[in-house]
């Protein structure tokens, strides 16, 4: 049963529900449009965006994935790899340092 069957028995039963009680259910409709509108305006902007970027056109390559899909992996991906790449850097140079270190000492 969708949220328009709901509309209809309320509509069907109206002179048995309370003023107050129809009231708020109008209420809750029209701020359920309002988000419905919302969200959609924000879904274009994020597929203008996600369509702009070389990464997310290659991640909605994957069957199922979408602007938004693709924009959430982005950015949840990509955030954590910009923050652990210096610190891969760092452990990279130390490492190489240290077998440097060891071949000319130890001979390995």
């Amino acid at each position: 049963m969708g949220f328009m069957d709901r509309l209809q028995i309320i509509e069907n039963y109206k002179d048995k529900i309370s003023s107050i009680l129809l009231a708020l259910i109008n209420d809750m409709h029209e701020t359920f449009k309002h988000f419905d509108v919302t969200v959609k305006k924000y879904d274009r902007q994020i597929e203008v965006l996600a369509n702009q970027s070389d990464v997310c056109r290659e991640i909605q390559k994957i069957p199922g994935v979408g602007p938004i899909v693709a924009s959430a992996i982005t950015a949840t991906v990509g955030g954590t790899l910009r923050l652990v790449h210096p610190l891969y850097t760092s452990i990279a140079k130390f490492n190489q340092n240290l077998t440097n270190c060891m071949r000319a000492e130890c001979g390995y």
